[in-house]
């Protein structure tokens, strides 16, 4: 099986997919905690935060690798799945996959809302601050930067959108049967 990575702007369901996968009981998920029930959220791997401000911080200081590297290895060997809307923003994915492809590489789920206002009205509903920065142009940008960084280093992934994906069964299973989840079977 990959390594799965959860992901997406924000306010797009990342959250009630990786308590799919939890409630599953079939993956090792990266999640010990709820960050913030206020947020209605949750969930994030603390260990691809924190490795990923590294990579983001070795563009800067080259000595850091070294930490990322040991730290990636060492997540995949506790994690079959991580969650965080960071790897949408630092968009981080040609450095995993390159450390984790002798393990078999790397797969994305790439949530979003049919509209992306939504995204930036859901972020404004709970009170999230410093949202009033993002515009549906800037998501968008940011979508399609994510979209091209997988695509140009070959690594699989799909795309889902909330609240669709868990409204509809169907819908989520026949996209989950596209990657690599191991003996996972949606019946």
């Amino acid at each position: 099986m990959k390594f799965t990575i959860i992901t997406g702007p924000g306010r797009c369901g990342t959250s009630a997919l990786t308590q799919f996968f939890i409630n599953s009981n079939l993956y090792r998920v990266d999640s010990p905690f709820n960050l913030d029930p206020s947020l209605k959220a949750g969930f994030e791997s603390p260990d691809s935060i924190l490795i990923n401000s590294v990579i983001y911080a070795s563009n800067l200081i080259n000595s850091t690798k070294g930490h990322a590297i040991s730290r990636i290895i060492n997540l995949y060997n506790k994690a079959d799945i991580v969650k965080t809307p960071l790897f949408f923003y630092t968009n981080s994915y040609a450095y995993w996959q390159e450390i984790l492809q002798p393990y078999g590489g790397i797969q994305v789920i790439l949530l979003t809302r049919n509209n992306l206002d939504d995204i930036l009205t859901s972020a404004k509903n709970i009170g999230i601050q410093d949202w009033d920065k993002y515009t549906p142009t800037l998501l968008q940008d940011q979508w399609d930067l994510n979209i091209q960084t997988l695509e140009n280093n070959n690594i699989p992934f799909i795309t889902m959108e909330y609240p669709k994906f868990s409204k509809n069964p169907n819908y989520l299973f026949k996209n989950l049967k596209k990657l690599e989840l191991g003996t996972w079977n949606p019946t």
